[in-house]
């Protein structure tokens, strides 16, 4: 049965194996936050935009924050929603934005997903899509470990306190 819905090409899914080597390839990236001189690297804020299909949404009381470094020309970066009481999650699939525009685009990154009434985190992953609407290079687009867009309804319906983090690591364009 079809529901006249398309899923975006940018949504292929990513296999368990892929997966699983971009969370140990990351976690390596991100806690290892020293330059080559065993330096540790200065971080910034950046304010992340959070963004849906076709009714945007809206924080509320809720929060978006992210944190970024520059090594060379790979970028370093860490966002996290956390919904409010009163965030509206807005209609289709989400997307957020990186801190510096990608030297090329098709990035991986790694995405968990906490479900605080049911006390679990399944993972996900986010890519900077290389077609559709992305003129700018920042957009990245969330999905399940199944592959489907995250929705105000998936991978679980959202609630005050559920937290989607981002991080990962990717080529910027030049300062």
């Amino acid at each position: 049965m079809s529901f006249g819905l398309e899923r975006p090409a940018e949504l292929d899914p990513v296999t368990a194996a892929e997966l699983d080597q971009l969370v140990v390839s990351i976690r390596a990236q991100i806690e290892s936050e020293h330059d080559d001189d065993g330096r540790h690297l200065p971080f910034q804020d950046y304010a992340p935009e959070w963004s849906a299909g076709s009714e945007a949404p809206s924080l509320g009381i809720g929060t978006v924050r992210g944190r970024w470094a520059r090594r060379g020309t790979e970028i370093l970066f860490r966002m996290e929603l956390v919904i409010g009481d009163t965030t509206t999650t807005g209609v289709g699939a989400w997307g957020f934005t990186l801190p510096v525009r990608p030297k090329e685009r098709g990035n991986v990154f790694v995405a968990t997903f906490e479900d605080v009434s049911a006390d679990s985190e399944p993972p996900g992953s986010a890519k900077n899509p290389e077609r559709g609407n992305n003129a700018a290079g920042t957009l990245i687009r969330v999905r399940s470990a199944a592959g489907a867009a995250v929705t105000s309804a998936v991978p679980f319906t959202w609630a005050s306190g559920d937290v989607l983090r981002i991080q990962g690591t990717y080529e910027g364009v030049a300062e």
